[in-house]
């Protein structure tokens, strides 16, 4: 079923902050909503997963990266007790 997208939900969008839209690929936008969007800098994205993915790989290199700054800071204060 195709989902369509207004005016409403992209002000909805606006208020929490979003700047893009996940959107399936039938979906059908109103042109309000795409008037709305534009003047908001929002934009429609169907590629959702391939930025989560993304997004994801980015967070679990940053949590090792901050783990080891951990390790290494846990054996200076050993060595300095």
């Amino acid at each position: 079923m195709k989902k369509l997208i207004c005016a409403k939900d992209v002000e909805t969008a606006e208020r929490q902050g979003q700047k893009v839209v996940y959107i399936g690929c039938e979906a059908i936008i109103t042109p309000s909503a795409k008037d709305i969007a534009k003047s908001y800098g929002i934009e429609f994205s169907t590629e959702k997963q391939v930025l989560e993915a993304k997004s994801l790989v980015k967070w679990k290199l940053l949590v090792k990266q901050k783990l080891l700054s951990l390790k290494k800071f846990l054996k200076m204060e050993l060595i300095v007790k």
